[in-house]
């Protein structure tokens, strides 16, 4: 596949995405998949007059997720994303790769699907996704400390912020909550969290938080 053919492939797929994104077809599931194929699609029938035709097929599918298997507890980046709480500063434009910033701060928060009681935390990382390292760098990230109330300083790293002693961060309503700004401006693409650890085996469907962009799907009690 050359440059072109990929070129062409990415903004397909973006006009796709933004269109689904409108019409609210992605936020009725956490997690999608999107599929690609050159192949002519079967069964319809397409007329050309003259010239190459290029064919693409696009196939947006829900998938379940399963963040809980037999006591284990595995969130992998980007299943769990952030929505905006709160924003101080200058401006904001939200759009479907992210938003753009201009002097702000923007309050993120991500719920867990399932009940904390009885979660130990073995791994706990933050991912801040920005496509410009030297914006990246000049970031100023913030986490909440559910125990003390305070904003912990973060430093940016490109494969997740790990978070020592996760716990601490996660109320008991199973908010993580993040601040993400800039003195200038920046493309922020969201922020997203993964975590490991360990809850008791008996496990039963429990209801998100009703505020969580999961509402309506069922989660897990540790």
């Amino acid at each position: 596949m050359n440059y072109g053919q990929m070129n062409r492939i990415s903004n397909l797929t973006s006009r796709l995405l933004e269109i689904a994104s409108y019409r609210g077809e992605i936020s009725k599931s956490p997690l999608m998949l999107a599929g690609y194929s050159s192949e002519e699609p079967h069964e319809k029938l397409i007329t050309t007059k003259g010239g190459k035709t290029y064919y693409s097929t696009i196939v947006l599918a829900p998938l379940p997720l399963q963040m809980v298997t037999n006591g284990q507890v595995e969130i992998l980046p980007g299943l769990i994303r952030g929505y905006i709480t709160d924003f101080t500063g200058r401006n904001i434009s939200p759009d479907p790769w992210g938003m753009y910033i201009d002097a702000g701060m923007v309050t993120f928060q991500m719920n867990l699907p399932f009940a904390i009681q009885g979660l130990r935390v073995d791994e706990m990382r933050l991912y801040v996704e920005n496509q410009d390292f030297r914006q990246a760098m000049q970031m100023k990230i913030k986490v909440l400390n559910q125990q003390t109330g305070n904003w912990e300083n973060l430093n940016y790293n490109a494969q997740g912020i790990a978070l020592q002693h996760g716990e601490k961060y996660i109320s008991r309503d199973g908010a993580v909550k993040i601040q993400v700004g800039t003195d200038t401006n920046m493309q922020l693409n969201g922020v997203s969290m993964s975590l490991q650890g360990k809850c008791p085996v008996s496990q039963s469907p429990v209801s998100t938080a009703a505020d969580s962009p999961l509402k309506g799907e069922e989660g897990y009690r540790c």
